[in-house]
C-alpha cells in the first residue's frame, strides 16, 4: 500500500497563488463501485477559450465528476472514460447553446489513478504527462490521438496510457508545459530534494504555469496535498470519507439564523460568482441564490402550510389522520421553539409524511370518481331525454355495472382515436420538426468561417437527425445526412470510396489473407496465412479470375524442403528464373514461382553468423532484397543479380551503420530509392538513408514525424498517429507515396514521402456493398489506381480515380 501526494503549483502573471483551479483529488467514499475501493484519483480540467488565459472547472463539478468515477464499475479506463463523456456532454451543450458567438468553450483533461503499483493516465486535448523513474522519462503527449479537446463532438477522444509507479517515483501533469521540460532536464529529478527539484521545474518557466506533481511513497494508502513551495509544511493526511453522498445524507433540523446586510451583500456576491463559473462549464444555475432569500422563501411557505385530511372514511390510515388535525408548522428561530407552539399529537407523529400524502392522494381521488360518476349518469340522460321525446320521464336508470362499463370505455376510445391520430400526424410532425432543426444547424454550419464551430454544428445536426430517425424515415432526412458526412469527412480530410466485392464469392472459411501484391498487367498474387501458399487472380477485364493451376506454397523443390510462407513479392518480368512471385519461408528459403510448375525453384539464402530470428517482411527492388527480422532487430539486406541471390557474396548484410534503431514493435518496411521506411505497431515510423560510403554512414531518424494539417488548423507534428497499424507500401512515379494501413477502422492513410499528411481513405458508410464490419487484413495499391482491401476471406476493390 501506498500513500499519495499530489503537489500542486499556479503561477499567475509572474505571482504564485495558494490554489490551482481546476484540481480535485480523492480517496474512494464508503460505497465505492465494485472495482474503485483501492483507486485514488486525480482531475485536473482546464477550460479553454479563444483569447482568454486558461480558467480551471468550477469545483462542484469536479466533486460530481468525482462521484461519477467511484460509482462507475468495471476497469479503470471504462470509469476515465465515464468522466470525459460527462464533461464533454456539459461543454457540447454550452457551445451549442452559444454557437452563434462563434467562441467554444473547450475542456483540457488529465485523469490519473493509482490503482494498486499502476499509474493510469487519460488525455483529452493536447495535454502533457511524464513519469519519472530514476532509470527513464516516460513523456505522454498524444495531440491525434486525444483530439482537440472535449465540447467539440458527440465522441470524445481519449488517449489512455498507463505505467507501474513505484515509490519515490514523479509524475507531473501539465496543460502546458514549459519547453525545457524533456526527458533529458528531467532524469534524474527523482534523486533531487524538493527544493532542489522546484528550481529545476522553475527555471525557464513562462509567467503563467500551472502544474500537478504526484509522488508515492509506502504507507496506509492516505492522500495529501501540498503546495509546491520551498519549505511547505505537509498537512494532515486526507482521511477515507464515512459519510454518505450529499444526496443520501439527512438534512439539518434546523435552518441558520439569517445573516446581516452586510453578509448578505457579501454571498450575493458569491453566488453570481458560482452561477458564471457553473454556466461556464455547461450547466444551468440552480439554487445559487443568497443564503437568506432560502429562509424567508423557507419561513413564508412553511409558515402557511395546512394539512388538511379528507372527511370520508376512506381506509384506517385516513380515520386516524382525521382524528388529528395538524396546526400550522412554524420554522424555528435560533436554537429554540417558541412555548406557544403546540407539540404534534402522538399519533401523528407515527405516520410518515409519505402516508399522509398517499391518504390525501387517495381520498382525492375518491371524491373525483364520485363526481365523474354523477357527470357521467346526468349527461346520458339528458341524451335519452333528447333520443326518446316525451318519455323522458320514464327514462330506465343504469346499473352500476353499466355505469362502470360506460366510464371504462368511453375514455378508452377516446384515447384510441388520439392515439391513432397522433402516429398518423403527430409522428410524422416531430419528423419534420426534428428534421428542420437539423437544416437550421446546417446553415449555421456553412455559414461559420471558424472550423471548430463549423464541426460542432454539424455534430449537432446529427444529433437532431438522430432524434427525427425515432419518428420515422425519409429521402429528405437521408439526403441531408450524406450532406452532413460529407463535409465533416471533408474537415477531417477524409475521401470515402465506393467498394464492390473483387470475386462473385468469398473463399473458405480458413483463408486469411495478409498479403497482397500486384503487377503492371493488375494480375494480383494473395498470401493465404492459414496454409502458407499464394493464390493468383488473373485480370480479365473488367473482373478477376482465380487461376486454380497456379501452385505457390509449401513443398519440396529441387530437395530442398520449404515451410509456409511468411511474406511474397511480385517478381519483374521478364527474369532470369521465369519467376512470376517470390516468396520467403521462416527458415530463409526463398521460392521463384513460375506459371508452369516445372520451372518454380528454390535456392536457400545464407543465414546470417547468429542464424534467423523471426523473419516478419520481405521488400524487392531491382538487384536488392530487404528482410525484416525483429527479433534480431535486424534489417537483413542483399545485393543480387537481377532476382538471383543465390551468391554467398550476396549478402546478408546489416542495413543500419552504428546507430540502430528499436526493431521489437516493427511490423512492416517499405523501400523508396535508399530510403527505408520502418513501420511500428503503435502507429510510430523510422527513416533510414542507406549510404556505402563509410564517411557519411547510414542514418536513422527515430521517430520520424508525421506532419499532420487538418482543414483550417496549422500543421503539426506527431510521433505516432495513436492507432495500430499493420502494413506499409511505397509508391513509384507519377504519385509517389506512403499508403499505411489502419485495419481496425478500417482506413488507409496516404501521406508525402516526406510524411505530410495527405489524404485518409475510407468505404463508403452507404454503399451498394458494404465491407464487412472487422478488422482489414491486408491492402495494395495497384499500378493502375485501384485500392484492394482484403478482410480475412473476403477481397473489395476501388477506383481511386473515382
Amino acid at each position: 500500500m501506498f500513500d499519495l501526494t499530489v503537489f500542486k503549483y499556479n503561477r499567475l502573471q509572474g505571482k504564485e497563488e495558494s490554489d490551482l483551479p481546476g484540481l480535485f483529488t480523492s480517496l474512494p467514499p464508503k460505497r465505492a463501485a465494485r472495482g474503485r475501493e483501492k483507486d485514488r484519483l486525480v482531475i485536473f480540467l482546464q477550460l479553454a477559450e479563444r483569447g482568454s488565459p486558461l480558467q480551471g472547472a468550477p469545483e462542484d463539478l469536479l466533486e460530481k465528476l468525482s462521484r461519477l468515477y467511484f460509482a462507475t464499475r468495471g476497469t479503470v479506463t471504462s470509469a476515465m472514460k465515464a468522466v470525459a463523456d460527462q464533461v464533454n456532454e456539459r461543454l457540447l451543450a454550452r457551445n451549442l447553446r452559444q454557437a452563434k458567438d462563434g467562441n467554444p468553450l473547450l475542456g483540457l483533461l488529465i485523469v490519473a489513478v493509482l490503482h494498486d503499483e499502476m499509474l493510469y493516465l487519460a488525455h483529452c486535448g493536447p495535454v502533457h504527462s511524464f513519469v519519472i523513474n530514476p532509470q527513464t522519462v516516460e513523456h505522454f503527449h498524444d495531440p491525434q490521438g486525444a483530439g482537440r479537446g472535449l465540447g467539440i463532438s458527440r465522441t470524445p477522444a481519449i488517449r489512455f496510457f498507463r505505467c507501474t509507479f513505484q515509490p519515490s517515483d514523479l509524475a507531473l501533469l501539465c496543460v502546458q508545459p514549459p519547453q525545457n521540460w524533456s526527458r533529458q532536464t528531467l532524469l534524474g529529478s527523482t534523486q533531487l530534494s524538493l527544493d532542489n527539484l522546484r528550481r529545476r521545474l522553475l527555471v525557464q518557466a513562462d509567467e503563467n504555469l500551472s502544474f500537478v506533481m504526484l509522488r508515492t511513497r509506502k504507507g496506509q494508502g492516505e492522500l495529501h496535498v501540498r503546495n509546491l513551495r520551498a519549505g511547505e509544511a505537509e498537512p494532515p493526511a486526507m482521511q477515507r470519507p464515512v459519510e454518505l453522498p450529499p444526496e443520501r445524507r439527512e438534512k439539518p433540523a434546523a435552518v441558520p439564523a439569517p445573516q446581516p446586510a452586510s453578509q448578505s451583500a457579501v454571498v450575493e456576491e458569491a453566488g453570481q460568482e458560482t452561477r458564471r463559473a457553473v454556466y461556464l462549464a455547461g450547466e444551468e444555475s440552480k439554487g445559487t441564490e443568497p443564503e437568506t432569500g432560502l429562509l424567508q422563501r423557507l419561513q413564508q411557505r412553511l409558515g402557511q402550510v395546512q394539512i388538511n385530511v379528507a372527511k370520508k372514511k376512506t381506509s384506517t390510515l385516513t380515520e386516524a389522520v382525521d382524528k388529528e388535525p395538524l396546526s400550522n408548522v412554524e420554522v424555528a428561530q435560533g436554537n429554540t421553539v417558541p412555548k406557544s407552539q403546540p407539540a404534534e399529537p402522538p399519533l401523528l407523529q407515527q405516520i410518515s409524511p409519505a402516508a399522509r400524502k398517499a391518504g390525501g392522494w387517495l381520498s382525492r381521488a375518491l371524491h373525483g370518481w364520485q363526481t365523474f360518476r354523477q357527470r357521467t349518469a346526468a349527461a346520458l340522460s339528458r341524451w335519452m331525454a333528447r333520443m326518446l321525446p316525451g318519455k323522458a320521464d320514464r327514462l330506465p336508470a343504469l346499473s352500476n355495472s353499466a355505469m362502470l362499463f360506460i366510464a371504462v370505455v368511453v375514455p378508452l376510445i377516446v384515447v384510441a382515436i388520439a392515439m391513432t391520430a397522433y402516429w398518423q400526424q403527430g409522428r410524422g410532425e416531430q419528423h419534420r420538426l426534428f428534421l428542420t432543426q437539423a437544416e437550421q444547424m446546417v446553415a449555421q454550419a456553412d455559414a461559420q468561417s471558424d472550423v471548430l464551430m463549423k464541426r460542432v454544428n454539424y455534430e449537432a445536426a446529427l444529433g437532431y437527425l438522430d432524434q427525427a430517425a425515432e419518428f420515422g424515415n425519409s429521402e429528405r432526412m437521408r439526403s441531408l445526412r450524406r450532406q452532413i458526412l460529407s463535409s465533416l469527412d471533408q474537415l477531417e480530410g477524409i475521401r470515402r470510396l465506393e467498394f464492390s466485392a473483387l470475386l462473385p464469392g468469398p473463399f473458405d472459411s480458413k483463408v486469411n489473407i495478409t498479403r497482397i501484391v500486384s503487377t503492371p498487367s493488375e494480375d494480383l498474387y494473395l498470401l493465404d496465412q492459414s496454409s502458407g501458399r499464394v493464390i493468383r487472380l488473373v485480370y480479365t477485364r473488367p473482373g478477376y479470375e482465380v487461376d486454380s493451376r497456379f501452385f505457390c506454397g509449401p513443398n519440396l523443390v529441387g530437395g530442398l524442403i520449404i515451410g509456409p510462407l511468411v511474406d511474397i513479392a511480385a517478381a519483374p518480368i521478364p527474369n532470369s528464373l521465369d519467376a512470376v512471385v517470390m516468396g520467403i519461408d521462416s527458415f530463409g528459403n526463398l521460392l521463384y514461382c513460375s506459371l508452369d510448375a516445372n520451372k518454380t525453384s528454390a535456392i536457400p539464402l545464407r543465414p546470417p553468423d547468429a542464424g534467423w530470428g523471426s523473419l516478419r517482411a520481405m521488400i524487392y527492388s531491382p538487384g536488392l532484397l530487404h528482410l525484416l527480422d525483429p527479433r534480431s532487430n535486424a534489417v537483413w539486406r542483399f545485393d543480387g543479380q537481377g532476382v538471383d541471390f543465390s551468391d554467398p557474396l550476396a549478402g546478408p548484410r546489416l542495413f543500419f551503420g552504428d546507430s540502430i534503431p528499436d526493431l521489437s514493435k516493427a511490423v512492416d518496411i517499405a523501400i523508396y530509392q535508399n530510403d527505408l521506411y520502418i513501420l511500428r505497431e503503435d502507429g510510430g515510423m523510422v527513416l533510414c538513408t542507406y549510404s556505402s560510403v563509410s564517411a557519411t554512414p547510414t542514418r536513422c531518424t527515430d521517430p520520424y514525424p508525421y506532419r499532420i494539417s487538418r482543414a483550417g488548423e496549422p500543421v503539426g507534428e506527431v510521433d505516432n498517429l495513436g492507432v495500430n497499424l499493420s502494413q506499409i507500401q511505397a509508391t513509384q512515379p507519377p504519385e509517389p507515396s506512403l499508403y499505411v494501413l489502419n485495419p481496425a477502422a478500417p482506413a488507409i492513410y496516404q501521406f508525402s514521402l516526406g510524411m505530410t499528411f495527405v489524404q485518409e481513405i475510407r468505404p463508403l458508410q452507404d454503399g451498394a456493398t458494404p465491407v464487412p464490419a472487422r478488422p482489414a487484413t491486408a491492402f495494395r495499391v495497384t499500378m493502375g489506381r485501384n485500392l484492394v482491401l482484403a478482410f480475412g476471406n473476403q477481397l473489395f476493390i476501388a477506383s481511386l480515380s473515382q
